[in-house]
């Protein structure tokens, strides 16, 4: 792929979902440029680049395709390092018999999804600032202001759009605990997840680590090493912390994640 193919990635710098598909686009050596989109007016960027969804990450290759979704650029870039457009890694495959495929959406759309009503459900209304500049993370120029200006009323849409409130972020807390439960047991049946210290990561390593970290924020994530902690979303992670899934999110991050590249803004 020469520099002219280069594709532009659509991320929002919090979203879990859109490092899911900058680490598998990083780990395969798959050159990327980055564009952060500020929220709510993405909707309309995509609408021009071609999307049919408004949700990133969405890929937008030279040819005005675009491949939206974490699991489908994952897929896009494990056929481009198969055809040797990469840097000559390839994702290490699961044992036998396991079924990466119903896994990765399992924690897509049941801990990822719960991730996320959590977080907000808090952090919307005891530190709505803190989150604002998380959502304002690597804007440039016009596109901060226009988030600065247009925050109070993204605020209210993701309160009544996700239906947040302090009960709705208990429930999803207790859907997190069941969900940790099952990734714990995955964790020990030993045949799902690699060895941190190994480097050999199997796509749901990505997955898994990068859907869960906002329970972990790992001094090596790109955003949320140094995300702030409201008291209630302290006092869960501390819950958290021991957990064997937990401590393996924080060993993939430091042994593999910081190894690969991030692309540069485009």
């Amino acid at each position: 792929m020469t520099a002219t193919e280069t594709p532009t990635l659509m991320v929002f710098a919090i979203s879990h979902y859109c490092e899911k598909a900058r680490w598998a686009l990083d780990r395969l050596g798959i050159a990327y440029k980055v564009r952060t989109l500020p929220a709510g007016v993405h909707v309309a960027v995509l609408r021009r680049a071609g999307a049919l969804r408004s949700t990133v990450p969405a890929l937008v290759l030279s040819d005005g395709t675009v491949v939206q979704g974490s699991s489908e650029i994952i897929d896009w870039a494990e056929a481009e390092a198969a055809a040797g457009r990469g840097n000559g890694t390839a994702l290490t495959p699961l044992a036998r018999g396991v079924d990466g495929a119903a896994i990765e959406r399992r924690i897509g759309e049941v801990a990822a999804t719960n991730v996320r009503r959590w977080y907000y459900s808090d952090a919307l209304f005891e530190a709505p600032g803190q989150v604002r500049s998380l959502f304002m993370r690597d804007l440039q120029g016009p596109e901060r202001v226009l988030m600065r200006l247009g925050w109070p009323a993204l605020r209210r849409l993701m309160i009544v759009g996700l239906k947040l409130d302090h009960a709705g972020g208990r429930a999803a807390h207790r859907v997190l605990d069941a969900e940790l439960d099952w990734l714990d047991g995955l964790l020990a049946g030993g045949e799902t997840f690699s060895d941190p210290a190994s480097g050999a990561l199997t796509r749901l390593d990505i997955t898994a680590a990068a859907l869960i970290a906002p329970l972990v924020l790992p001094v090596h994530h790109p955003v949320y090493g140094d995300m702030p902690r409201t008291k209630q979303v302290a006092a869960d992670l501390d819950a958290w912390a021991e957990r064997p899934i937990v401590r393996w999110c924080h060993e993939i991050y430091a042994n593999a994640r910081h190894t690969d590249q991030f692309s540069a803004a485009a």
